[in-house]
């Protein structure tokens, strides 16, 4: 990693288990509010947001994000909307420049760049499409895993 490049493990570290986050995080979804409507916490303890007030790394991580210009280069996530909520705040902010995808390539030669940049699609609003194109990192210029 370069000098001015650090890691946040924002859904825990393995060498602490008590740390792992695991859930759904799409709290934007409409069927969310009629889960919340239901009135029982059971139902909501699943989701992702409620762990993060746990860690320090999410509000460490949101910190940095509206202090300066940023980067983001994904290894091995999907990109799926179960992260969707966290995955906004990273991809649509204005200084998230570009996203970097390090794509996955099978034995048979094809890769899941497209599918990663139609998962990215999902998560930015019909609003910022124009915004997210100029943001992702074309397949030429990225490298398989």
């Amino acid at each position: 990693m370069r000098d001015n490049a650090f890691l946040i493990d924002i859904h825990g570290n393995l060498s602490d288990i008590n740390s792992i986050i695991f859930g759904y995080g799409d709290e934007s979804d409409k069927r969310y509010s009629e889960l919340e409507e239901i009135g029982d916490n059971d139902i909501l303890s699943n989701f992702k947001s409620f762990d993060y007030f746990h860690s320090r790394a999410y509000s460490s991580l949101i910190g940095l994000l509206e202090n300066q210009e940023y980067n983001i280069h994904i290894m091995g996530h999907s990109c799926g909307v179960s992260d969707r909520v966290l995955l906004k705040e990273l991809f649509c902010a204005d200084n998230c420049k570009k996203i970097q995808i390090y794509y996955y390539k099978k034995e048979d030669g094809t890769n899941d760049y497209k599918e990663k940049t139609m998962n990215i699609s999902r998560i930015f609003p019909l609003d910022q499409k124009a915004k997210m194109r100029k943001k992702i990192v074309n397949i030429k210029d990225c490298k398989p895993l």
